[in-house]
């Protein structure tokens, strides 16, 4: 089960966008913008790429959950993303790790 997510810092500083802070609510949707869940952050890190734990990882729920599948899938989205906001990106780049918990539904 998916517990964690991440983006790169940059992209929240370039767009605008608030940081996930601990306790904060937030509804989750799907592609098509229905409501899915009710999440609560429990736990929010900056960290260079090439410092995310495993298990950070694992807790994100992707793949086969280990951080050699992490980094190769995120490097490549990283890439994609930095791109499209006129960036470059490195494995040094600092990342917003957010650690959450499903309360609704249970």
């Amino acid at each position: 089960m998916k517990r964690a997510s991440c983006d790169l810092l940059a992209a929240h500083e370039i767009e605008g966008r608030d940081k996930p802070a601990p306790g904060a609510f937030t509804l989750v949707v799907d592609w098509a913008q229905n409501p899915v869940c009710v999440i609560v952050t429990t736990q929010v890190e900056i960290a260079p790429f090439d410092q995310v734990s495993a298990e950070f990882a694992y807790r994100e729920g992707e793949g086969d959950r280990s951080l050699a599948q992490w980094r190769e899938t995120h490097r490549r989205y990283f890439e994609r993303a930095a791109s499209q906001l006129g960036i470059s990106f490195s494995p040094q780049d600092l990342l917003l790790l957010e650690q959450f918990e499903k309360v609704y539904p249970r």
